[in-house]
């Protein structure tokens, strides 16, 4: 990720992990094309993966689903005002 994704990428893990409850698996950097030829901070999210069968069942529940969407928008929510707070 490009420096301007750290902050970013650091309040929605967090956010996710405490959601959700899963096992934290750390933040990776990766040579994305998508995330690193744009102007704004990006991050990309698997917080499951499909070839494990429990994490696919829980994927398909909607609590869990909506537990997921809960921690994406507080870690957007946080990134957006920490920005705010800096240009005060």
């Amino acid at each position: 990720y490009k420096p301007s994704d750290q902050e970013l990428t650091e309040r929605v893990h967090e956010e996710i992990i405490k959601a959700t409850g899963q096992r934290d698996r750390g933040v990776r950097k990766s040579q994305l094309h998508n995330l690193n030829h744009t102007e704004m901070p990006g991050v990309l999210i698997e917080p499951l993966f499909m070839s494990n069968p429990g994490e696919e069942k829980l994927m398909r529940d909607p609590v869990f689903q909506q537990k997921l969407v809960d921690g994406l928008v507080r870690g957007l929510e946080k990134y957006q005002l920490g920005r705010v707070k800096e240009n005060d």
